[in-house]
Formats: C-alpha cells, structure tokens, sequence
C-alpha cells in the first residue's frame, strides 16, 4: 500500500483561550511558525479579536457573589496560513490531525500559545 505525503496550504480560524496579558501583547499579525530547519510552516495573517476573556471569576460586589470577565486574561481569535501534511487524505499540522475543535500550537521564536481551531477552510 503507497502512502502519500504532501503539503498543503490552509486557512485556519483560531480561538487562543486565557492568554496572560504579557503573551497577549506579543501576539501580533504576520508572526511565523518554522520548523526546525528554519523553514516557515505557519503565519498569522489576521487577528479578528483580542478581549478579555471568556473565562469568568466569582467576586464578591455588596456583600454578593457575582461572576465577571477575567480582566488579566485575553482571549484572541485569529486567521493561521498554515502549510500541512496530507497523508492519506488528511491535513496534519506538527502531526496533530487539521479538524473543528482540535488543539493546535502556533511556536514563533518567542512565544509558543496553543488553541483550538474553530473554523477551516481549504
């Protein structure tokens, strides 16, 4: 049986969850993903989004608990240009499968944030 590997080109949208403020501010369009022969397998072409987070915290206003936006986390929804490996018919990205709700991780040379894929399209 021949196996195939190819590279492939795709447009992904990412949700990067509880970014700390300090990471958040380093995420910026046009950063790179390369491999570890230097050559580029990823670039941030658009950031859509950079807010507070989704994730809430319990606080207490007036003697009552309340839950509000974590104001020291971001969320940040992007646009990736990724090239991937095809084998067998499926896209792969540092040998994770290309899928709605999988992880991805996007490394430049300094920071390295992790996200799950929202949205794909060829």
């Amino acid at each position: 049986m021949l196996l195939l590997n190819l590279e492939s080109s795709i447009k992904l949208k990412v949700k990067f969850s509880g970014l700390i403020p300090e990471l958040a501010r380093l995420v910026t369009q046009g950063d790179r993903d390369k491999d570890s022969e230097g050559r580029i397998k990823g670039w941030l072409r658009t950031i859509i989004s950079n807010r507070p987070s989704d994730i809430q915290i319990l606080t207490v206003k007036e003697n009552k608990f309340i839950t509000v936006q974590n104001p020291n986390q971001k969320d940040i929804i992007a646009i990736l240009d990724l090239i991937c490996n095809e084998k067998n018919g499926i896209l792969y990205f540092r040998d994770y499968p290309i899928k709605v709700g999988n992880m991805i991780i996007f490394t430049t040379d300094i920071y390295s944030i992790s996200g799950i894929i929202i949205g794909l399209e060829n």
